[in-house]
Order: C-alpha cells, then structure tokens, then sequence
C-alpha cells in the first residue's frame, strides 16, 4: 500500500474519531420546565411519571426539534408541558396517521383538537367525570375528579371516555391508522390531582404498557454535544466522501516506486527464457527427453499412466490434462518433431502448460 493512501486513510480516521468524540459529548441538560415532566410543583406532571415508573412503565423524555418530529407506529406520545403551538400540533396530527398512539392533556389537547377541527372545549361542569365507555384507557376507572374544561357535548367523530353527564371530559379520536386521546383538563394529572379519585389509575392508563415517550418541542433542542442532528449528518457523510476520494486517487495513481521485488514473470516469457536456455544445450535430444520424463511424472500423478507408456498413453492422458493436440504430441515424442531435428522449445512449453494449470 503507497503513502498516499495511508495517509488518506488517517486523514479520515482522524476525522472520524473527531465527529465520534463530539457524538459521545454529553449535551448540556436542558433547563427544566416549572411545571413539567421532572416537577414536584403542585401543577408538575413529575407525579405522573413517577406513578408509571412505580407501575413498571419506562417513560422517555426527549426533546425534539419541531422540524424533526416523527411519530413511529405502534408508539404512544405524550404531551403534556403545554409546549406545542399550531405548527407542531400539525405536525403531531399528520404523523399520527401512520399508526402511532397520541396522548395530549392541557393546552396540547387543545391545540390538536383545532387542528382536527373538534369542537372546542370550554364549558364548565360540576362533578366528577365517570366512564362512558370500557376502552383501554378506562378499564380500572369508575370515576375521575375533575375542576377543569370540558365539552359541552360530545365533539362528532370521536368516542367519549369519560363525561359529566352529556358533557365530556376526555374523548379518542381515530386518525388514520393511529388513535388520539384527549383530555383538556390538565389537572386531572397533574401532582395535586393524581392524589384524588381514580386520577393516578387513568393517568396509568392512559400511557398504556407498551413503549411510551413524552415529547417536548424545543427549537433549540440538539442533538449530539451541541451539534444538531443535521450537521453530525453532514460532517458524516463529508468525512465518508473525503476518505474515499483519497483512497480512489491513490489508486488510481498507483505507487510513486518501483517495489522491492519484481514480480514473477509471465508464463509465456518463462517458456521462451526455458527454450533459449535449451537451444544453448549440445546434446538437445537428451533435454527433450528430460523435459517428456517430468511430463509423464506430471501426468502419471495427475491423470495416472500405466508402468511403460507408449507415446500414445502420454500423448492419451496429455488430451485428458486439458493440453491441445500439438502439445500432447511434442510431449509424447510424435507427430512431426520426432522425424526431424527436436523442437525443445514446443516439449518445454507444453511441459509449462502442464505445471502452469494444476488440477
């Protein structure tokens, strides 16, 4: 290998373990939210995800770039920091139809529920919200206390969950292959609420068993050691390209030097090196016959022969070895050669051919 290519390839070696180091950086935490999923305040949601830790449900947190939000099949989302404006709840809607499962309280549901073209929510009703119908999300409910909006009535292409009479507190709507879940109320799970009822029994529910994230759109949320998703793509995909335009070029370039040893030479030129060294030999049917002896070795091994070959059985077991008919006679001593003067240098190249082309 020339020093060209391997100083390209520690030139991207380099460079790789540059872009891994600030891959392995550990990101700056982002500040907490006063009310969010890691708040002991009165109106956190930290409560919620300790009531599903304590349950054996593994709640990720992530924070995602608005631009880069997706939604993967068979995944339930929740939203709950009250962090989505109108774009993202688009968003949020559009991914949903690819089979994902929403959850959104407070002013996400909201949001969502415009953008699905919902009635709004925002009428008040006194009580505790019973259930409407035994879905997943209300198996183990029988009643969920309640201070915050509802529906005065039932929006049209949803189901209800719960409701205060006709007035319904929290509704699931289908949305392409995926399913939405809304509850405007915030307080029902938020750390002062999940103490009363069958709060904390919904919010368990709610977040369902399965693989459960709650997302947080953050516009100056990052990827990898400060270094957006995108541009740890990029340096990637330049420091992929730079090490094989390096590789290629030395390639193509070939070494600057000769190498230390030269290669073996081509068969056709040991033949003809082997033959002018025979043609120099006085007594040149001796060598002929030298050169048949170690063919009939070579085939006796490879072929077989019987203990005292004519020159048909060596010229027989030459045609079987692969050699053409010129060849097998200048090796069996027939043919033109053997009534003129000896042709060494046809016996030395079929003898080459012989050893050149094992089995």
């Amino acid at each position: 290998m020339s020093r060209r290519i391997v100083l390209g390839l520690l030139s991207a070696l380099v460079a790789l373990g540059m872009v891994l180091t600030a891959l392995n950086a550990r990101p700056e935490p982002a500040p907490p939210t006063p009310d969010g999923w890691t708040s002991g305040e009165p109106g956190g949601v930290g409560g919620w995800a300790a009531v599903l830790s304590r349950e054996g449900v593994r709640l990720r947190v992530r924070d995602v770039d608005p631009a880069d939000l997706r939604l993967l099949p068979g995944t339930t989302y929740l939203f709950g920091e009250d962090a989505l404006d109108d774009a993202d709840a688009r968003r949020v809607a559009r991914e949903a139809r690819r089979g994902a499962r929403v959850v959104a309280v407070g002013r996400d549901a909201w949001r969502i529920a415009r953008v699905l073209r919902l009635d709004a929510p925002g009428g008040e009703a006194q009580g505790d919200a019973v259930r409407v119908a035994r879905e997943p999300e209300t198996a183990a409910v029988v009643a969920v206390a309640r201070d915050g909006a509802v529906w005065p009535s039932t929006p049209s292409r949803t189901r209800p969950l719960l409701a205060v009479g006709a007035r319904a507190v929290a509704v699931a709507v289908p949305v392409g292959r995926g399913r939405v879940v809304l509850v405007p109320d915030r307080g029902i799970v938020e750390n002062a609420g999940l103490v009363r009822a069958d709060n904390a029994a919904f919010a368990v529910a709610l977040a369902g068993r399965g693989r459960v994230v709650a997302l947080r759109p953050r516009e100056e949320a990052t990827a990898f050691g400060g270094v957006p998703a995108r541009g740890v793509t990029v340096v990637l995909l330049l420091v992929l390209a730079a090490g094989a335009a390096m590789l290629s070029r030395g390639r193509r370039l070939g070494p600057p030097t000769e190498p230390d040893e030269p290669p073996s030479p081509g068969r056709s030129a040991y033949v003809d090196a082997l033959a002018a060294l025979l043609a120099r030999t006085p007594d040149r049917g001796r060598a002929a016959e030298r050169l048949r002896a170690r063919g009939r070795t070579v085939l006796a091994r490879r072929v077989g022969l019987p203990p005292d070959p004519t020159p048909d059985d060596v010229r027989a077991a030459a045609r079987r070895a692969g050699l053409d008919d010129a060849d097998a006679a200048a090796l069996a001593g027939t043919g033109p050669s053997s009534a003129t003067p000896v042709d060494v240098r046809a016996v030395g190249r079929a003898l080459a051919r012989l050893e050149g082309d094992p089995a």
